[in-house]
């Protein structure tokens, strides 16, 4: 099977079709977590991922599974709407295919698919309003490899870092500083 094979599916609960696919979408999604080992509720998630395929609204979310002439999945996408400093963008939450499949021509597709989706959302956006001119990828992966991987026209750049700590293991270090 060549990469030239797999096929992007949008999943959209008007069709039958994605409700069928929507638990290996699922699956896939819960997996990446568990592989890249990211620091995420799986079950919070699937909640998530379940409100934003059901939420009436379509042009909130992006969701799409890669799939070969067997039928078989071989990578997802999945995107939303979101906003940050009251600006809306899209982020992309999740980009990942099978080893040995690069899923260009896809990938490829996703890039003209966040076209279209921006000019969708930016359409009916009042003057003045702030419109979606912004994708962001998250990637837990070195960020230079990511954005050689996603080689896309524009000029795709590392823009933010996530620095987190845990408030239980900060609250311990005070604790035991107060002791000594």
């Amino acid at each position: 099977m060549s990469d030239s094979d797999v096929k992007a599916f949008r999943l959209e609960p008007r069709n039958p079709l994605a409700w069928a696919l929507f638990p290996v979408f699922e699956e896939r999604c819960l997996a990446f977590i568990e592989r890249e080992g990211i620091d995420a509720d799986t079950e919070i998630f699937r909640q998530e991922l379940r409100a934003r395929f059901f939420h009436p609204q379509p042009n909130t979310r992006r969701m799409y599974l890669f799939i070969d002439e067997a039928g078989i999945a071989r990578g997802h996408f999945v995107a939303w709407l979101d906003v940050a400093w009251g600006r809306p963008y899209i982020h992309v939450n999740q980009l990942d295919v099978d080893e040995h499949y690069t899923c260009a021509a896809v990938k490829d597709g996703m890039f003209v698919a966040m076209d279209e989706w921006t000019e969708v959302l930016n359409k009916d956006v009042p003057d003045g309003c702030p419109t979606v001119d912004e994708v962001s990828f998250w990637t837990w992966h070195e960020p230079d490899v990511f954005v050689r991987y996603l080689r896309s026209g524009c000029d795709l750049k590392v823009s933010r870092y996530v620095l987190k700590y845990s408030v239980a293991e900060r609250k311990k270090a005070i604790n035991e500083k107060a002791l000594n």
